[in-house]
């Protein structure tokens, strides 16, 4: 696949421009979409939000966590263990991309400090779509100027509506 990433998508919430270019619909409409689902939250979107716009383009989304982990006492994070999956989690991980288009959420470096941003990029079953104008293959990600860390998969899988 080719995608080209719009210029506008430079200026918008990543996860809205990665889903609108995974779902191969114009930024613009789909924000509008966003909109209309109650807008934005602390100055972006959130990820089940774009998943209700991506339904609604023909589009099953199923999150596929690098790491999940379970958590048995609700407050206290201390307290979540990771589940460990026999193939290996990465392996796991990396099996549901081969096939399957989507976008890739998780954290980069901002360039400023060592802290790191959320952030989300389209993958196309090749290679990352990132809003802010780079494509790159996934063993790319963690180098500069990328310091893109996945750690969720929102795979989109086209479904048919009535």
């Amino acid at each position: 696949m080719s995608w080209i990433i719009p210029e506008s998508a430079r200026r918008k919430p990543c996860i809205a421009a990665a889903f609108a270019l995974a779902c191969q619909v114009p930024l613009d409409e789909f924000i509008a979409r966003l909109e209309i689902l109650g807008g934005k939250f602390c100055g972006t979107y959130h990820g089940q939000q774009c998943i209700d716009v991506a339904w609604e383009y023909g589009f099953a989304t199923t999150i596929i966590q690098l790491n999940p982990a379970i958590t048995p006492i609700a407050d206290l994070k201390a307290h979540a263990t990771t589940v460990m999956f026999p193939e290996e989690n990465s392996t796991r991980f990396a099996r549901y991309m081969r096939t399957q288009i989507g976008v890739l959420g998780g954290l980069r470096d901002n360039g400023q400090s060592s802290r790191l941003l959320g952030h989300a990029v389209a993958w196309d079953t090749k290679d990352i779509y990132d809003p802010r104008g780079f494509v790159y293959p996934f063993k790319a990600a963690t180098k500069a100027p990328h310091k893109f860390f996945a750690n969720n998969f929102f795979m989109l899988t086209k479904v048919c509506q009535e």
